[in-house]
This record gives structure tokens, C-alpha cells and sequence, in this order.
């Protein structure tokens, strides 16, 4: 199932068939209304893999994504001081396509938002396909088996100009 939270500037699609990796791609202009009702998405889904003693994998394709102005920074880092997926994620991996232009800044801003009693790994790949493939890895590492159908190079990521 894929989830669309959008407004006039920004699109995020929740795509959750792969259970227990979440797909997030990001495109437009991160607004506030959005973030905080990513948070509360977030939020809901941690405490139901919480409640059912799951780990959870997040693979955010930023690619499409505009770099937020300063109320929605401030705002990911108030959100995120309180974020119960921290306790519940067993890795991160941000999707960044060309890492040269975009690396300095976004790892400034993720270095922010470490902790939880499980402190989840962070990685940054150029490619939705290399997310996949670390996500693979990582859940075989755990010891989790990997959902059905999930393959680094058969992903078709959700868009925002073709969503419903």
C-alpha cells in the first residue's frame, strides 16, 4: 500500500508493501503542514511495530526533494527529538542521487537526530536500487527475512505528477 501525504508544494509518498521497509520519496518543498503530518504517520506506525515487537527499515528517496526552508528544518528537529521510530528502526538509508551537491548539509542535519535506547545506522547511497540493496543486507544481518518482490533493480519509485 502507498500513502500520499501532499499539498500544493510537496508530495510524499509512504509506500509500506514491502513490510517491514517503509519507502518514503520526497518531491517538492518540504512544508510544515506535511512534516507534521509525517510525524504523525511516523509515529502511529512505530507504535504498532512497537506494540507487535517488529524492527522497521526506512529507505527515504530524497532525489525529488527540494532542501526545506528554515521553520521546516527547525520543525524535523523538534519533531525528531520526541520521534518514536528511533525505537523501532533498525536502519536508515537516505537516498541522495548526486551526493557531491547535497552530502554536507544533509549529514549535518541527520548527525542531529541520532538516539533512542537503539540507535538505528544511517547510510547514504546515489540510488534508490543501492538503498534496496543495503536494505537487503541489513535486514539479513538482523536476521529478519526479506519481504517477497523487493529487488534493487525492479522498484518503480511512486510520482507525484502520476498519484491519484
Amino acid at each position: 500500500m502507498t500513502d500520499w501525504l501532499r499539498d500544493e508544494q510537496c508530495g510524499v509518498a509512504l509506500d509500506f508493501r514491502h513490510h517491514p521497509v517503509l519507502i518514503s520519496t520526497w518531491d517538492g518543498a518540504l512544508s510544515l503542514e506535511i512534516m507534521d503530518r509525517y510525524y504523525a504517520w511516523s509515529d502511529a506506525t512505530a507504535a504498532a511495530a512497537l506494540a507487535a515487537e517488529q524492527q522497521l527499515l526506512h529507505i527515504a528517496d530524497l532525489t525529488r526533494a527540494q532542501w526545506p526552508d528554515a521553520a521546516v528544518r527547525k520543525r524535523v528537529f523538534e519533531h525528531s527529538s520526541v520521534n518514536l521510530s528511533r525505537e523501532v528502526t533498525l536502519a536508515t538509508i537516505v537516498v541522495c542521487g548526486d551526493l557531491t551537491d547535497r552530502l554536507t548539509g544533509l549529514v549535518r542535519s541527520v548527525e542531529q537526530l541520532g538516539g533512542g535506547r537503539h540507535p538505528a545506522k544511517l547510510f547514504l547511497v546515489e540510488t534508490v536500487a543501492e538503498g534496496i540493496s543495503v536494505a537487503l543486507e541489513q535486514l539479513w544481518s538482523a536476521r529478519i527475512p526479506p519481504p517477497l518482490g523487493l529487488e534493487p533493480g525492479c522498484y518503480q519509485t511512486p510520482r507525484l505528477d502520476l498519484a491519484c
